[in-house]
């Protein structure tokens, strides 16, 4: 057979159409290539028809005689399955919460993916694009998608790989080793590669970072300095201590926040002596006090200018409490964190020491220090994620007992995010105190304001009968029409499915 027809009509058919065929029969014998061979089997009898049927025929072939593409080649299969496949009741379950209205919001979709991952299973197959689509989905917050990740076996991950869009938001952990995602990787491919590579090595971490850090941009090197909080030690602190005269101000900044976790590290050693030079222990009469002597500045200073309205040695020596490892100050001042903070109480001079603690006891993750601080009331609820488990139960417990107490429910508006982080399970104190909570907030005002607080607690309260059943008779001692009463219903809801999903799981 002949070439492909790549053109219109000849010019002879096409006169033919315009003229009409009584005045000029067309000429199949102009038609050029393949589509000439098949014209010569049209009956020329009845010229309009022949016309009609030789367009046709060029017409088809030039859409369907092109010559076939190299078919590109397969991917590798995905690897065999080490996960096993979730009971037909739990399968059924996951594809009703898929298809449900606000999907990436439901507690109970949460529920079946951690429970399907803490017992070993892996998602249904035919589930595998819409989980990955709702993992990659803006609005999905972090948990879902770590979630969907957990279930996604070996055949998802490699279904994941397919799609750039995938794969950039399920962004799995290469392994270590893997010179092509340093050198080619996104941002944050490469800040989860060098985590995994710090994990395994720390100085192998240490110097593939110090490899490419000139080359970097400053917000690339910001990210990737950051992962050196991961396995840090003492043979970091040269390579750090060159970062804080970087160019880049949230380079140094970060990078004096990780100097400050290692207290014998020259610059660290040189900025706690100025710290605690400018800081002593005074007694006056019965009582010890602290007074201030404001530091100067050095040239080379690696902190940010004062802000506006702020007095430039106060600032700076904010930044270096800030920046002085916590237990140098017990060791000069002595007491325990809870008495040197009580000693800043009444003195609003003193507010710079309590504001540089806040931030210190924020970064060196202290337990301590930030139960003090925040018994003394400090406005620094972040801090609630570094107090010991115990502590922060009866802490949120806490903030739950005064819920409601402050303009406009103020606290209300950020338990829901202290309680996301509060750890599971949650201890009997905490789930007695959002119970408590939950039957006296339809009796505010604001109560629309607890909404939020109510859907982030659901997900964690124990999924237990005794607990719906008092979530459910708090709602039966509401008005009918009660806003309050139907949401109380609706999270009693939420944990009967938590409860029968987990059966299903088992």
């Amino acid at each position: 057979m002949g070439s492909v027809v790549s053109a219109p009509l000849g010019e002879d058919l096409v006169t033919a159409a315009l003229m009409g065929t009584a005045r000029r029969a067309p000429d199949l014998a102009t038609i050029p290539g393949a589509a000439g061979d098949l014209a010569r089997r049209i009956d020329e009898a009845d010229p309009a028809g022949a016309l009609l049927d030789a367009a046709a025929l060029v017409a088809v072939t030039r859409r369907a005689g092109t010559p076939a593409r190299r078919a590109p080649e397969a991917p590798e299969p995905a690897a065999p399955e080490t996960l096993a496949s979730v009971p037909p009741a739990a399968a059924q379950r996951l594809a009703g919460l898929l298809v449900a209205p606000g999907a990436t919001a439901d507690p109970a979709l949460l529920t079946w993916l951690d429970a399907a991952a803490a017992a070993g299973y892996r998602a249904p197959a035919q589930h595998l694009p819409a989980l990955l689509d709702l993992a990659c989905t803006p609005s999905t917050g972090a948990a879902v998608r770590d979630a969907v990740v957990a279930v996604l076996g070996e055949r998802g991950r490699w279904l994941a790989a397919q799609r750039d869009d995938w794969a950039a938001r399920i962004d799995p952990a290469p392994p270590a080793g893997t010179g092509d995602v340093w050198d080619h990787g996104t941002d944050a491919q490469r800040a989860a590669h060098l985590s995994h590579v710090r994990a395994r090595d720390p100085q192998a971490g240490l110097d593939l970072l110090a490899g490419t850090w000139k080359k970097e941009k400053a917000d690339t090197r910001a990210a990737l300095l950051r992962r050196l909080g991961t396995g840090l030690s003492a043979a970091d602190a040269p390579f750090l201590e060159a970062a804080v005269a970087d160019r880049s101000a949230g380079v140094r900044a970060l990078a004096v926040e990780l100097l400050s976790l290692l207290p014998d590290a020259p610059f660290t050693r040189a900025v706690t002596a100025r710290a605690l030079a400018s800081v002593r222990a005074e007694r006056r009469l019965v009582r010890r006090t602290l007074a201030l002597t404001l530091p100067e500045a050095h040239p080379g200073d690696p902190f940010p200018p004062p802000r506006t309205g702020h007095a430039p040695s106060v600032w700076l020596l904010t930044e270096l409490v800030a920046a002085t490892p916590l237990a140098a100050w017990t060791a000069h001042l002595g007491g325990s964190p809870a008495d040197l903070v009580a000693m800043t109480a009444k003195d609003a001079e003193l507010d710079v020491l309590r504001r540089g603690w806040t931030r210190a006891a924020r970064t060196q993750r202290d337990p301590v220090w930030a139960a003090a601080l925040l018994a003394a009331g400090v406005d620094a609820l972040d801090l609630v994620d570094v107090l010991a488990p115990d502590a922060r139960a009866r802490h949120l417990a806490g903030l739950l007992a005064r819920d409601g107490s402050g303009p406009a429910n103020r606290s209300s508006a950020e338990l829901a995010g202290l309680l996301a982080r509060a750890g599971d399970p949650w201890p009997d104190l905490l789930v007695a105190a959002v119970l408590t909570w939950a039957a006296g907030a339809g009796r505010r005002q604001h109560d629309w304001y607890a909404n939020g607080t109510l859907t982030e607690a659901v997900q964690h309260l124990p999924p237990r009968a005794d607990v719906e059943a008092t979530l459910r008779g708090a709602a039966d001692r509401l008005d009918p029409a009660h806003t309050w009463r139907h949401a109380l219903h609706r999270a009693a809801d939420t944990l009967h499915t938590r409860r029968v999903i987990l059966e299903e799981l088992r």
